[in-house]
């Protein structure tokens, strides 16, 4: 899975999260490995670009509704 992949199905997740088609810990644990997927793509255009990573994390992701 790409991390473009990974952050539209994030956006879903959050979607359903947001609008109470799924609970926040059941949310929590569909988005753990996408956000794993995003933070190191993330990371690896920083390296590449001499920047500090900024993590996302998924209470990041609930609170700007991440929709894309």
């Amino acid at each position: 899975m790409t991390a473009m992949e990974a952050t539209q199905e994030l956006s879903h997740v959050v979607l359903r999260v947001n609008s109470g088609g799924l609970d926040y810990d059941t949310g929590k644990a569909l988005a753990l490995p996408l956000l794993s997927i995003i933070n190191a793509k993330q990371a690896e255009i920083a390296k590449r670009h001499g920047r500090r990573p900024v993590p996302l994390s998924f209470g990041y992701a609930l609170r700007t509704g991440m929709t894309f």
